[in-house]
């Protein structure tokens, strides 16, 4: 197993690299005087004004020696390409990737270095993707889950008139959501330049035991870490196999079955083909054993699609243009054009 960590100060490296730490997942341009290599973190949703600014950036990371950059936008692997880039990509869109068929496509890019594994995926899930995968797959080991993300300010609206100066004081500040039927349960939700994001109210924690396989690499998030002490800790109890967080209040997948998981919209029913990822471009991916041709339908249910303009990337894998909301893992029939 190869560990990684999101970092936040010159501080935290020096911490993580005492404990074995070979990677860093950066939001600035770090030098650091020992060897690692060096992601750039860019989550964020790319628009066309930040068409520029990004093709200079990546430019810049290169010349910094930046080995990669970690993305959540398909539409970066794409400029990547455009731009003959050297920098590897780490995929992490931060939801989706439940069916094992969406991996198959992903790590299929050449330019696509390895892919973070979903955090709902079970035990038994994780350690068939190590296995199939070896050092293609990425797993959170420790830290926080996020679950929404809007380029949209969402927090203003709600807290503008009880905060002096709220331009100024809503980011870094912490807000927390409760839903109306989770009393007790606080969702932390954050804002910044690139819009609103909302986490899991619990810490997200793998004992490293009950993996089988360990031909992976680890991450630890500890991007909103201010103690150094707690940092130092949670690396110790990794490193040294002492899992000393196993009882505390934390996410964490279980161990269950793959027949236990349901994908399809009944039981028992066939899958003509699978979709393998919903991106935001409004673009779906999807794996079908059938040949699509210019007016066929995919049928979901209750929701017909007349395929117009698609591409083939072989092996049964499609890209479709999609405007209606489908997620991953869900599975259709397609109506062949007799015409």
């Amino acid at each position: 197993m190869i560990f990684t960590a999101f970092i936040n100060s010159f501080e935290m490296g020096e911490v993580a690299y005492k404990y074995g730490v070979k990677e860093f997942f950066v939001d600035k341009i770090f030098n650091f005087p020992f060897d690692v290599k060096l992601w750039f973190v860019y989550e964020k949703m790319v628009f066309n004004s930040d068409l520029d600014n990004l093709k200079d950036l990546l430019k810049k990371l290169e010349s910094n020696g930046f080995y990669g950059i970690r993305c959540s936008d398909y539409s970066l692997i794409q400029i990547a390409k455009e731009l003959n880039s050297s920098l590897k990509l780490v995929w992490d869109p931060k939801t989706g990737g439940n069916n094992l068929l969406y991996y198959d496509f992903f790590i299929s890019q050449p330019e696509i270095a390895r892919v973070s594994a979903s955090k709902e995926l079970s035990i038994v899930e994780l350690n068939s993707l190590i296995q199939k995968y070896p050092y293609k797959i990425e797993i959170l080991l420790f830290g926080r889950v996020r679950i929404f993300h809007s380029k949209r300010e969402l927090l203003y609206p709600f807290i503008k008139n009880s905060l002096e100066n709220s331009e100024k004081n809503i980011t870094n500040k912490r807000f927390f959501l409760e839903e109306e039927k989770r009393d007790g349960e606080f969702f932390p939700i954050e804002q910044d330049e690139n819009g609103t994001y909302i986490y899991y109210s619990k810490p997200y924690a793998i004992n490293l035991e009950k993996l089988t396989d360990k031909e992976f690499y680890g991450v630890f998030d500890f991007q909103n870490f201010q103690n150094l002490d707690d940092v130092e800790q949670i690396l110790k109890s990794y490193v040294n196999d002492e899992f000393f967080i196993d009882n505390l209040n934390l996410y964490s997948p279980k161990n269950i079955n793959e027949s236990e998981k349901i994908y399809n919209y009944e039981r028992n029913t066939t899958p003509i083909g699978t979709v393998l990822e919903s991106v935001r471009n409004g673009y779906i991916y999807f794996e079908s054993p059938i040949t699509i041709e210019q007016g066929d339908i995919l049928r979901f249910k209750n929701l017909d699609y007349i395929i117009s303009n698609f591409v083939d990337f072989g092996n049964g894998i499609y890209r479709i243009f999609w405007h209606k909301g489908v997620s991953s893992g869900i599975t259709f029939e397609i109506l062949k054009n007799e015409m």
